[in-house]
């Protein structure tokens, strides 16, 4: 197997994970940005991670204009998000694309959390709403409320395990 890792980070939950990933599977982890600069031709595994932005995946309609090129390439898909782990993730995850462009997908959701601090100002704001929004329905006692009203952290090198044991199994 000869992988390639490409993020798509804001925060930096998606970087630190394909840091990680770089390391267990030792291969190069580029950013985003830096797409242009490869040459996929090289390799036969894509790495995909990315982050969800009100239920959306960053970088999705650049990965789904890729995978014609790629049809000879394994393409595993992991995307980060403020949520714990769930079915539901999942299930987002799947709404973003056609079934066509999800059946060509290794698909996984890996928890990351929210970083105020790294935020742009629109997303902070947006915040700054769905908070007053979840305070003012259930109080500042409900979870959702606590979570969500500060910074945390669920990233956790040992959520990795099942995509370094799927790409075990396919060399």
């Amino acid at each position: 197997m000869n992988p390639i890792i490409l993020y798509h980070s804001r925060t930096g939950f998606t970087q630190q994970y394909a840091t990680w990933l770089s390391e267990d599977l030792r291969c190069a982890a580029l950013p985003y940005r830096q797409r242009g600069d490869v040459d996929f031709s090289r390799y036969d595994t894509v790495l995909f991670g990315s982050w969800f932005h009100a239920g959306r995946i960053m970088g999705k309609a650049w990965l789904v204009r890729q995978l014609p090129r790629w049809a000879d390439k394994r393409v595993i898909l992991f995307v980060t998000g403020a949520a714990p782990e769930g079915e539901g993730q999942l299930a987002a995850m799947e709404r973003n694309f056609t079934a066509e462009q999800w059946g060509r997908l290794h698909p996984f959701y890996l928890p990351g959390g929210l970083r105020y601090d790294r935020m742009g100002a629109a997303d902070r704001a947006m915040m700054a709403v769905f908070c007053r929004m979840l305070r003012a329905r259930e109080g500042t006692g409900s979870p959702a409320y606590q979570a969500l009203s500060q910074s945390f952290d669920l990233s956790d090198r040992e959520k990795l395990r099942p995509i370094v044991d799927f790409c075990g199994e396919m060399k």
